[in-house]
């Protein structure tokens, strides 16, 4: 072809020329400073290719001509490996994926959540629509599904979140030209009862232990025959550790002088009866840090270091293994039901560290980093804003602004 003139494309420095008898595909051209000429590319990207692909126009580029010719051609503009893959096989390639690099216990709630989604299993990933969502969510919504599920069904958000990231992975990994089929609307469309929902959102947001049940809660356990539960405990609610974190504790962590415990390894609790609990090097967030310890916290372990017969490895073990999560929680459950405490498990017991430091040191940014979050964001999920917090906060305000400085009104015109 000839070279063109610079005033026929107004002197931009990439031009694209179509080719004749190849609808949608056109050579790159370059602008060349030196000659003030256009200059058909050799190398690189050579070949701009532009179609259709579900009512929006896509672009793609080429070193070879034969690919671009490819890509404008087939049918779907994806990728041949997985022109006819199902929503099923791109669920299992995603989690094949991820599964080095996330925790175990993530890794199985994502596999469970993914039992709701069996519904696209078969559907190939290319015709999964808005519609065929909006289906799903009226089909698990139904009484009659509802109540195949073991544990009351307030919202679908999980299943949701992980179609999106599902989505997202293919979009990334396998075809950039895919778009969603998510809609705002099924963020909303997922919730079961809007009024059971409402509740229990606010329930979660009152859900921490009082300082009067925390001790309450540490004397009962400090009763128990083993030790190794009131310590866990202490951990939890003194220094705010995840229940892995603190199980993982060996000696050689603990720093006696500055009243601090290295928070490096988390144990990788057994969910299944064929699997054992293992302690898995770094954190949840893949981040070592530095945590203080409380005095009654130091105390305990340092009581426990002078009675034990092994001066390194695991603080809290069972026969020279992690303890086992259903033993920690069985204990814990134990404690609040003889109590007649409306909780259950291990994770309020770091909510209840955050609220109560939160509330007494207004600290949200050492909290975040006591916690272990990548954001402060994260942070306000755990510490909740209680009233006395509202109270201390306003009574502040106002001692700020003073007393006596109100000016009086003036009395309207007759």
């Amino acid at each position: 072809m000839k070279e063109f003139n610079p005033k026929e494309f107004k002197g931009k420095n990439v031009v694209t020329v179509k080719i004749k008898n190849y609808q949608g595909l056109r050579y790159i051209y370059d602008w060349d400073k030196t000659k003030k000429i256009y200059r058909k590319r050799t190398k690189g990207k050579k070949y701009c290719v532009t179609k259709k692909i579900r009512g929006q126009q896509q672009e793609r580029y080429f070193e070879s001509f034969e690919d671009a010719k490819t890509w404008r051609t087939d049918k779907l503009g994806i990728d041949t490996e997985l022109s006819k893959k199902t929503f099923g096989d791109i669920k299992n390639k995603y989690f094949q994926h991820i599964k080095s690099q996330i925790a175990h216990t993530t890794f199985k709630t994502y596999q469970n959540n993914s039992v709701h989604l069996c519904f696209f299993d078969e559907i190939p990933l290319e015709e999964l629509t808005a519609k065929l969502i909006d289906q799903w969510l009226e089909d698990v919504k139904k009484e009659s599904y509802l109540k195949k599920c073991k544990t009351t069904r307030l919202s679908f958000e999980k299943e949701i979140k992980l179609l999106k990231q599902i989505f997202n992975y293919y979009t990334e990994y396998h075809e950039d030209s895919f778009k969603s089929p998510l809609k705002r609307r099924h963020a909303k469309d997922c919730i079961v009862s809007r009024e059971n929902y409402l509740q229990a959102k606010v329930r979660k947001k009152q859900n921490y232990m009082t300082e009067k049940e925390q001790e309450l809660f540490l004397a009962f356990l400090k009763n128990d025959p083993r030790e190794a539960y009131y310590i866990l405990a202490l951990l939890q609610l003194h220094s705010g550790l995840r229940i892995g974190e603190a199980a993982s504790l060996f000696w050689e962590d603990i720093d006696w002088q500055k009243g601090k415990a290295s928070i490096c390894k988390n144990v990788q609790f057994a969910k299944g009866k064929n699997e054992e609990s293992k302690i898995k090097w770094g954190t949840k967030t893949y981040e070592s840090r530095w945590v203080p310890l409380s005095n009654l916290a130091l105390e305990a372990l340092n009581e426990l270091y002078s009675k034990s017969t092994h001066k390194q490895g695991l603080v809290l073990s069972s026969h020279f293994k992690p303890l086992q999560y259903k033993s920690i929680q069985n204990s814990f459950d134990r404690a609040f039901k003889a109590l007649k405490m409306p909780y259950r498990g291990t994770h309020i017991l770091r909510h209840s560290f955050s609220t109560r430091f939160q509330m007494l040191t207004q600290d949200q940014f050492s909290l975040s980093k006591i916690l272990g979050h990548s954001s402060t964001k994260q942070t306000e999920h755990y510490a909740k804003i209680t009233d006395l917090q509202v109270e201390e906060s306003s009574k502040r305000f106002n001692e700020s602004i003073g007393e006596g400085k109100v000016l009086p009104f003036k009395a309207a015109a007759g």
